[in-house]
This record gives C-alpha cells, structure tokens and sequence, in this order.
C-alpha cells in the first residue's frame, strides 16, 4: 500500500488542473459571448441612428452613417435618392451578425424556420464606429 498515496495525490491534482482548465474556458466563453453581444448592440444602434435620421429628414447627419468609400461614391443628393424611405424601424428578434470589423442587419423579426424575406444592410467598423457600406442583400422566399 505505500504507492496509494501518490496515486491519490496524482489524481487529486488531475482533478483539481481539470477543473481550473474547464473554469478557465467557462470564463472565456463568457468574455467572447458579452464582446459579441456589445458589438451586435452597436449595430442595432446604428441602424437605428441612420433609420431615425432618414425619417426625421436629417440627411446630413444620416449621411456620417455612410462609410468614407461610400461617401467618396456618392454625392449626398445620391445617397438621399437612394436611402429615403428604405429603412423600416429595427423589429425585435431582428438578425445581426457581426465578423470582427464586418457586419450584417437584417432589420426585421424572424421565427425560427422561417425564411428571410427583405434586405440585409452591410456594415464596416471603422475607427471605433459602424459605418454601412451601402451595399445590401435581398432575400425573397
């Protein structure tokens, strides 16, 4: 019986590093949820900030929504052509994705299993802020 001790000393540091691992992967997968969860909720603000613009007619400050390459492209007379009236205020249970410095909005609510129906805007962080690209996808079931 002299080995039994080490082998419990040995399974008890197995358990104990086990346990601080799956701690530690808990803890990460909790910071990553709350990072993309912020992130997903800085897009819904800017959609809603370009949508309520659009429909105050503030075009100007509608127009800072814009990425610099769209504002480039675009003169603001184009861009007030092609955005009045488009953005419909966001749903509850809208889609929002977002890949580190891209995102995406698809504005309005979804059922589970339900096919998309609409368009989805896409967005490029730019310096801190979103900024959509004009660019956008549109779904028809």
């Amino acid at each position: 019986m002299p080995n039994q001790p080490p082998t419990r000393r040995r399974s008890y540091q197995f358990r104990l590093r086990t346990l601080l691992i799956v701690t530690a992967l808990i803890a990460v997968a909790i910071s990553l949820w709350q990072w993309h969860s912020q992130r997903k909720a800085e897009v819904g603000v800017r959609y809603t900030t370009l949508q309520q613009a659009m429909a105050s007619k503030e075009y100007e400050r509608a127009y800072e929504c814009m990425s610099r390459q769209y504002r480039a492209d675009h003169t603001m007379p184009e861009f007030v052509s092609e955005w009045d009236g488009r953005l419909l205020p966001l749903e509850p249970g809208a889609l929002i994705s977002v890949f580190f410095s891209s995102a995406t909005i698809y504005p309005y609510s979804v059922e589970f299993f339900e096919f998309l129906n609409g368009e989805e805007f896409l967005l490029v962080k730019h310096d801190g802020k979103w900024y959509f690209t004009g660019e956008s996808v549109w779904y028809l079931d």
